[in-house]
């Protein structure tokens, strides 16, 4: 009998997992509450088609554009092709979308790794780097926005609640920020301790130093301004592009929304799909999107008919072109799976 990946069996024997399930059920279930499905339905309707492409187009767009940023990353661990990095970030985010568990970073660097003939711990670390740029620049958007944010009066509960989640995300960042810090300049420390602490009684950990430095070089991406501006200018039209794709859809299916409304979505979505969830961000996603629509005075059929719609092009198109990536690679979803245990 084949084994069993490890992602699969923490299917239903993980908390987190579970907890996932749960919320999304709950937001679910308080999202749907008092709609009428018809006028859902109706509503997803009347989406004009040039506005629904558009969306489309940006989800793709967008996600070549994590690529290109990546890449940048990836410049201190080895060369790799940008369609490499592309097909890699491309699978993890299917499997991201598809499953509870969270994996799909392990499998996009477990994947660019091969192709570029470097180590999966190195390239770990650069996903870690881009994690850590998101938060900050999410949080850093958020303090822009809030002077031009003049929500109707009753609705200052929800500014309360992203500060809230802004200053959850903030401890992420910067204790991830640490991290970084702390393996780029004490690599040798860490190893040495590692290797001292373990070497008598856990010798197989202690033979585990070696990623610590492998880890390590995938946070010596660069250090110069021209990368620094180059990386900053990457991360701010992914998220131009992204606030665009919001407002664009949001008009085709004839929704007016001030410009800082596309933000304030962009920051809630961020805040909402951080929480834990069912496969594809089910619950989480449309609960933060309906939020912010309904402080703006969309009905509620049609702000959760937008949610359930900007939900589908930013996942539908990802795991549809990632499908046929794996058909086309002679892979399979178990084969992707059983990478996070490999190096």
């Amino acid at each position: 009998m084949p084994a069993v990946p490890a992602a699969t069996r923490r299917l239903w024997t993980d908390p987190k997992i579970l907890a996932g399930f749960v919320l999304s059920g709950l937001l679910t279930w308080l999202a749907l509450r008092g709609t009428d499905l018809g006028e859902i339905g109706a509503a997803l309707g009347r989406v004009e088609m040039p506005a629904l492409l558009w969306s489309i187009a940006l989800t793709y767009l967008v996600l070549w554009l994590r690529s290109v940023r990546w890449r940048l990353l990836l410049g201190g661990v080895g060369p790799v092709s940008l369609r490499n990095v592309f097909e890699a970030s491309l699978l993890g985010y299917m499997i991201n979308y598809i499953l509870p568990i969270r994996v799909g970073e392990l499998v996009r660097a477990y994947l660019v790794g091969t192709y570029g003939g470097f180590s999966r711990s190195a390239a770990l670390a650069t996903v870690m780097v881009e994690r850590v740029i998101d938060v900050l620049s999410i949080l850093v958007i958020f303090a822009c926005i809030s002077p031009f944010m003049a929500l109707p009066e009753g609705h200052g509960q929800l500014v309360e609640i992203l500060q809230g989640g802004a200053f959850l995300l903030s401890l992420v960042g910067i204790g991830a920020l640490l991290m970084i810090l702390v393996f780029r300049r004490h690599t040798e420390l860490l190893t040495n301790l590692l290797v001292r602490w373990f070497g008598g009684i856990a010798p197989g950990i202690a033979r585990q130093a070696w990623r610590i430095s492998a880890f390590t070089q995938g946070l010596r991406w660069g250090r110069g301004f021209g990368a620094l501006l180059w990386l900053g200018c990457l991360t701010l039209l992914i998220w131009v592009l992204t606030v665009a794709q919001i407002l664009v859809l949001a008009q085709g299916m004839g929704l007016e929304l001030p410009w800082i409304a596309g933000w304030l979505v962009l920051v809630a979505l961020a805040v909402g799909v951080s929480l834990p969830s069912a496969p594809g961000m089910v619950g989480t996603f449309h609960y933060a999107a309906l939020v912010v629509l309904l402080i703006y005075a969309v009905p509620r059929p049609e702000a959760l008919s937008y949610a359930i719609m900007l939900h589908a092009v930013s996942v539908v198109p990802v795991v549809a072109l990632g499908l046929l990536f794996v058909w086309l690679g002679g892979m399979s979803l178990r084969k992707l799976l059983a990478m996070e245990q490999s190096e």
